[in-house]
């Protein structure tokens, strides 16, 4: 069934072009955008945070490529403070800790926020005596990546270069000479022909030539491996030396100094020519040769 329509009594007809309706239809929608939490802006869901690294002793900027913050707390937040300031855009409120790292820093203290009452922080660091890599190189067969393969051949193993930065507050005035830059728990290379460095005013070259990823000597059975994951750099300084002597003789000691120890992530894996690991593949690469095939093992 049909119902008609009957008119509502009480209710005045009003022209919706008059001028007052149109102000009261205007009012009327700005009142529901307001309430919706509508803007011609839409608001960010977080507060901005300036963060500046500064020398605890000269409250100075500290500038740099490797200089990085990181917040720490409700969202990770990491960023670049290559000029010595960084901000963070729209930072979920919450406690944070902010942390600063960089090549020859060490923060001075443990620093703390809250968002959005702190709005900028200043992070104090100090120089340290530091150490890095940056590169790992075989002669003829490149640049090495974390992940990548050394190839090693039957004979005469290869030439590994390490390089990287390195940096002395302890002794800033010391000439370059009067470091050595040690690669640790490398893959043991006993057979390895020779190691060897080079120093620049901050960069440094460890040298391993006639290198093979092999233990033991003339009298033992060689154990060679196949993988490496990490290995250890470290800074050392010369302090001068000191003659010991023992029932074999008279050696001259150096009195060294550790300034900087760093572990390094940098798998890596080595393909093993056949026969490569044979101890008569490399008698070549020892200080003495063997003269008669009977001293072959």
């Amino acid at each position: 069934m049909r119902e008609s329509l009957r008119p509502l009594s009480g209710i005045r007809r009003t022209n919706p072009d008059a001028p007052h309706c149109r102000r009261a239809i205007g009012t009327l929608c700005l009142s529901v955008v307001v309430a919706c939490g509508g803007s011609p802006t839409v608001p960010s869901s977080g507060s901005p945070l300036t963060v500046r690294v500064i020398d605890g002793g000269s409250n100075q900027l500290v500038s740099g490529d490797n200089v990085t913050v990181t917040l720490a707390g409700p969202s990770q937040r990491t960023g670049s403070a290559s000029t010595g300031v960084v901000t963070f855009s729209a930072v979920v409120p919450g406690p944070y800790s902010v942390s600063v790292t960089g090549f020859g820093l060490k923060q001075s203290q443990p620093v703390n926020v809250d968002v959005p009452a702190t709005t900028s922080v200043d992070v104090a660091t100090s120089a340290v005596d530091d150490i890095g890599i940056t590169s790992l190189t075989v002669d003829g067969q490149g640049t090495i990546q974390p992940g990548g393969t050394i190839d090693i051949p039957a004979r005469g193993g290869v030439t590994i270069r390490f390089g990287g930065s390195w940096r002395s507050v302890t002794y800033p005035a010391t000439p370059a000479d009067a470091f050595a830059f040690v690669v640790q728990r490398f893959p043991a290379a006993e057979l390895s022909q020779s190691e060897t460095w080079s120093i620049g005013p901050s960069t440094w070259e460890r040298i391993l030539t006639g290198f093979v990823p092999c233990s033991g000597d003339v009298t033992a059975p060689i154990g060679c491996r196949t993988t490496s994951d990490t290995f250890g750099i470290a800074l050392v300084h010369h302090n001068g030396s000191h003659t010991e002597c023992h029932a074999g003789g008279c050696f001259q000691v150096f009195d060294d100094q550790i300034l900087a120890r760093k572990t390094v992530t940098w798998p890596l894996t080595f393909r093993l020519a056949p026969s490569c690991c044979s101890l008569t593949a490399h008698l070549s690469l020892l200080p003495w040769r063997v003269e008669s095939p009977q001293r072959e093992l």
